[in-house]
């Protein structure tokens, strides 16, 4: 060991001194409770990664606690297992609570689609969609930020900016989960039994308010030597924190993964669809997207709060005005009309219920891109396991 590795004054550090320092060594990331199959999705989204090994690797409890005694019991006390039931996840995750940035859920409803389409199944309905669990996961037992795919609440489609959108897959015909491509809430709950989207942005709303929640709507896998990961500082001190978000309008830290991708000629040639990615997330019109995907997600958000202040006592919220009055043009009452649409009903901000109940409460969505350090080079054809670019439904150990 050299001069450049050991630091043997360190021994000599009083002991809560020695353990801010372990504790500085933690990862910081994005703590995955399954595995992702849309963002990321190998042959379809032209990025050729296999991303279940990342989600293995992120999920490892951190490498400092291989150090010593005091490292582990630093470890210990920053972090531990979480058991998962999720059939398509890891059996358990470690999370550090007061550390990690978020705990994500890869969840779709495009995924339960294919699962049910895969093996015939029936397709049940969605009162027990995850996303109403993880969120009580995450705020009640670990008191952490939540953190969503941004199909739950609305899709964002980056094709169009890359300049290729393909057709998605047709859904089978008792699916009522794939999204309308206008942003829609049903106006009563005797339409909501199959509207999945209904389901989810009401608890959201409900169990959300007021609170930040970050909505991942791009991810990038880059494949990176370890030791270059690890000298760039981005995944870790140790380079054990391989998944990590990033707010959308963050232009200097992007820019710095975007270097760290551009230091390796041969990937860089290898991976073009990457490089255009960077270059689409780096420009004026993926933010001018975003914008417009934020506006549409609000739209929804509000539509639920005026559902959720029309149930039982809360109807007092209205003060005795009729609740269909706070939009423009007032919602009719006309038992034909199951959804409102935002092309055709939009708050009406003079209400002052807007300002009272349904916009101050609204959760705070943060959109974020995604990035994931992969070792695996899944560019190379022989890298990749046989199934790439297939989903991948088994129980895993």
């Amino acid at each position: 060991m050299n001069t450049y590795d050991s630091f043997p004054e360190f021994s000599t550090f009083p002991s809560e001194v020695r353990r801010l320092i372990w504790r500085y060594c933690l990862p910081r990331r994005i703590a995955e409770v399954d595995f992702p199959y849309t963002l990321l999705d190998g042959k379809d989204s032209r990025q050729a990664c296999w991303p279940n090994r990342t989600t293995y690797q992120n999920a490892r409890v951190p490498v400092v606690a291989a150090v010593c005694r005091e490292a582990r019991e630093v470890v210990s006390e920053c972090g531990a297992h979480k058991e998962t039931q999720d059939d398509t996840s890891l059996r358990s995750i470690w999370i550090q609570p007061k550390i990690d940035r978020a705990l994500h859920l890869n969840w779709t409803r495009r995924r339960n689609a294919a699962f049910f389409r895969k093996w015939d199944a029936y397709f049940p309905p969605f009162e027990d969609t995850p996303v109403t669990m993880h969120i009580c996961t995450a705020r009640w037992e670990y008191e952490m930020r939540v953190s969503f795919v941004g199909e739950v609440l609305f899709a964002f489609d980056l094709r169009e900016l890359m300049g290729s959108a393909p057709p998605l897959p047709a859904p089978p015909s008792r699916d009522d989960s794939v999204q309308s491509e206008i942003p829609r809430m049903p106006v009563s709950d005797t339409s909501v039994f199959r509207d999945a989207t209904a389901i989810d942005t009401g608890a959201i709303f409900e169990l959300l308010y007021h609170h930040h929640v970050y909505v991942t709507l791009v991810a990038i896998s880059l494949h990176l030597d370890r030791a270059v990961a690890l000298e760039s500082g981005l995944f870790g001190l140790l380079a054990d924190a391989p998944v990590q978000t990033i707010d959308y309008d963050d232009v200097p830290q992007l820019r710095k993964f975007y270097e760290l991708f551009s230091s390796d000629p041969g990937v860089k040639e290898a991976e073009p669809h990457v490089e255009k990615m960077f270059n689409v997330l780096l420009s004026p019109e993926f933010h001018i997207a975003v914008i417009s995907w934020k506006a549409k997600v609000r739209w929804l958000l509000q539509a639920a709060a005026w559902r959720y202040w029309q149930i039982g006592e809360r109807l007092e919220s209205f003060g005795g005005a009729d609740p269909r009055s706070v939009w423009t043009p007032p919602v009719p009452n006309d038992p034909r009309l199951q959804y409102l649409q935002i092309d055709q009903f939009v708050p009406n901000e003079d209400h002052p219920w807007w300002a009272e109940h349904g916009e101050k409460l609204l959760p705070k969505v943060v959109p974020q891109i995604m990035v994931r350090l992969c070792d695996n080079q899944c560019y190379r054809e022989e890298r990749r396991p046989d199934m790439f670019g297939e989903l991948w439904f088994t129980d895993i150990v």
